[in-house]
């Protein structure tokens, strides 16, 4: 139990609610039209012999109904019967019903279907843009609705899931972006195929894209990204104001708002949906959260005590107060040694940066002594080769020193991977052991005051990281049998013009400070062969656990995997067994947690006038836990209102305590060595998805070895 018990302003969270409403139905038995499902072919076949019905498969079984009431046609589907289907046996099966209703109606009344992110209905209403003073550029607010069961054993709860977002789109061509004085280079585009590209050059009235693919520069229209839109926005004058409107839309409160006056939209039209002819929604209720048994039950987790140098607990609760006056939880050597890239356009303001991180180093982590060596180039084109001959002509030797620092401009994001210093340069470096803090030019000239605390603050913490050192422990969960916690991120990288591949990194973290088991979190995997290389992973660490551990046959042991997609049967759960059979001799069991952020659920505290406290859980089922990680202390921080973390335990696990699995879950969040505040992801994700995307963006630097990963695999390169 944390010492801290009232740290936020809205502890107790009273007053929550979630945007959940439950559907009282007018029967719980339904008559559809069923069959066998045959195969794929067959089902497509029926499907297209019948364009107003709709068809969904359930396992072995194919249900019909049809898609509106004014339909006459007779079905063609043989082989068909009548089929009594109570709501108790397939609550699934109505919530399908349903969904495709309101979709349906939703579109009846004017409102544009733009997608399903991820499987989620969104629409947006056309007829309201929010910033009709901005030219070029159209903001919407988008409404998505999702028919949800909530599984639990008793009694299956089915209801709505209404929330709120922004959709932005361009209503310019590039060609219109070039008169007003924008330059597009490095911008995404869609051309009136669909397709996304970049563009790399402008000749005349031709754009000139990825793969030397050219198009019209009036037949291009931009991503609305948000790189794409700042750099629209600021061009013209109005980034401050878009912001502005931004900021209101966003503002939990009003979300709150929209979403009751959605509620009560729905509820007073339930009789004009159409769910097949087969039934009705009764009515549509607010759903109340408790700390008792009348409706979902609320719990609360509390931030652990932090441990700093020889052990002892924090004196104060921010760590960064705590390093300062009581000393890392591992001591840093003596003398920390720097070496700092730079152009020479830059030195002013580089010199004054380089002088507040040497005296935060020290005054943070009780550095004795802390050698900067600044190096600067003239600038030349392409900008990499002044990088490169600083780490190859200046006389200097990275490898003589613990990290570097390597100062950037937020523009080298638009060049090429391999012509990229954040890149390249972080590559080059990894052959010399050293690993690479990169800091933008631009994020140095805006510090100022607090601001310059906060960030300097988190450089130096990133650096602490890097080097190889802990900053602090937190209070350990210290179970009787061995245990180990594997983490699997991922990250989405572009491939081509209009492809791309998910990168699997994997990472193990197992005690109190947040280490990994045997220094590895440099593992990758394409979706292709994740399975074999988890399958792998597996049994390689439970070797190196055997060893390590000195763990005896019939010994019992832990696994618990937090996944960053629900744990597949031919994927993970394929890979679990298969590398457990390889230790029949010894008790292993293991447990599956998906960490999920791509959900529609979200928390309001006082109808959206705060936020959540951190550590606030809601059961939303027998095996998933939405668990708060942000909470009013950094409202001002923090835009709209973030989603909670859905935590779901595997029900083919065989370790299933998911109290004490979300409350590790929960831990692993304030281990992070990216900033002194908490993250909104446990570092068993984090860290992965962080190795993930960035090993995945260097493997695209020609010559690339991989194994040079293995090299500063004990320290945390990739923060």
């Amino acid at each position: 139990m944390s010492i801290y018990k009232r740290q936020y302003k809205n502890d107790d969270d009273s007053k929550i609610s979630l945007n959940f409403f439950e559907l009282v139905l007018s029967t719980q038995d339904i008559n559809l039209l069923v069959s066998k499902y045959l195969d794929e072919k067959k089902l497509r076949d029926i499907i297209e012999k019948n364009p107003n019905y709709f068809f969904y498969r359930d396992k072995d079984e194919i249900f019909a109904w049809k898609r509106e009431q004014n339909t006459l046609e007779n079905i063609k589907f043989t082989n068909s019967s009548t089929c009594i289907i109570n709501y108790l046996s397939k609550p699934f099966l109505f919530a399908k019903i349903i969904q495709i209703g309101i979709e349906n109606f939703l579109k009846s009344v004017g409102l544009r279907f733009v997608g399903k992110k991820p499987f989620i209905p969104e629409f947006i209403n056309l007829k309201k843009n929010l910033c009709p003073n901005i030219s070029g550029i159209a903001l919407y607010r988008k409404v998505s609705v999702e028919t949800k069961v909530m599984n639990f054993s008793e009694y299956p709860k089915l209801g709505l899931l209404i929330n709120y977002g922004i959709y932005t789109e361009f209503t310019v061509s590039v060609s219109e972006l070039i008169k007003q004085g924008v330059d597009p280079r490095g911008m995404l585009v869609r051309n009136t195929f669909g397709d996304i590209s970049k563009i790399i050059e402008i000749d005349k009235n031709t754009l000139v894209l990825d793969k030397k693919i050219s198009v019209n520069i009036s037949d291009a229209f931009p991503l609305a990204n948000r790189k794409n839109q700042l750099r629209y926005l600021s061009s013209i004058g109005k980034a401050q104001e878009f912001s502005d409107i931004l900021g209101k839309e966003n503002e939990p409160k009003n979300i709150y708002s929209r979403i009751q006056r959605t509620y009560e939209y729905l509820k007073k039209n339930k009789r004009k949906l159409f769910l097949g002819g087969i039934f009705n929604i009764q009515d549509i209720q607010n759903f109340a959260i408790s700390s008792n048994s009348d409706g979902l039950k609320k719990d609360k987790l509390y931030r652990p005590v932090h441990y700093y140098r020889d052990n002892q607990p924090e004196k104060d609760k921010y760590p960064s107060v705590a390093i300062s006056k009581q000393g890392p939880f591992v001591d840093p050597p003596k003398k920390l040694k720097v070496i700092v890239l730079s152009p020479d356009e830059y030195k002013g303001n580089v010199e004054l940066f380089l002088k507040n991180l040497k005296t935060k180093l020290k005054e943070l982590f009780h550095f004795e002594e802390v050698v900067i060596k600044d190096l600067y180039f003239s600038k030349v084109e392409p900008i990499l080769k002044g990088y490169e001959y600083l780490l190859y002509n200046s006389g200097i030797k990275a490898s003589d020193y613990d990290v570097a620092v390597i100062i950037i401009s937020e523009e080298y994001k638009q060049l090429p991977t391999e012509n990229n210093p954040y890149y390249v340069v972080k590559s080059l470096l990894m052959g010399d052991r050293v690993p690479s803090q990169e800091v933008e030019i631009e994020t140095i000239k805006q510090m100022r005051s607090t601001t310059e605390m906060y960030i300097l603050n988190n450089i130096a913490l990133a650096i602490y990281g890097k080097i190889g050192c802990t900053p602090w422990a937190i209070e350990r969960l210290d179970p009787i049998r061995k245990e180990f916690v594997i983490g699997v991120g991922s990250s989405v990288l572009k491939v081509d013009n209009n492809s791309t591949t998910k990168v699997i990194g994997l990472a193990t973290v197992f005690d109190f400070t947040g280490r990994y088991v045997v220094g590895e979190c440099s593992t990758l995997a394409t979706t292709e062969d994740y399975r074999e290389v988890l399958k792998e992973y597996i049994i390689n660490l439970i070797s190196d656990l055997m060893e390590r551990e000195n763990i005896k046959p019939k010994n019992e042991i832990r696994l618990i995997f937090h996944l960053f997609k629900p744990a597949g049967k031919r994927n993970e759960i394929w890979a679990i067994e298969k590398a457990l059979n390889n230790f029949k001799d010894y008790s292993i069991e293991y447990a599956v947690l998906h960490l999920n952020r791509g959900h529609n659920f979200r928390i309001f505290a006082n109808e959206g006038k705060e936020l959540p406290s951190r550590g606030l859980l809601i059961e939303i089922s027998d095996n998933e836990k939405l668990l708060s990680f942000v909470s009013s202390s950094f409202h001002k921080m923090i835009r709209g209102n973030p989603a909670p973390l859905l935590v779901k335990l595997d029900q083919r696990s065989t370790f299933k305590d998911i109290d004490y699995l979300i409350k590790q879950v929960f831990y692993f969040s304030f281990l992070s060595c990216k900033s002194f505040i908490p993250s909104k992801t446990p570092i068993t994700i984090l860290y992965p998805s962080l190795v993930a995307s960035l090993s995945g963006k260097l493997k695209e630097i020609p010559g690339w070895d991989y194994r040079k990963l293995d090299t500063v695999k004990d320290k945390l390169w990739f923060i």
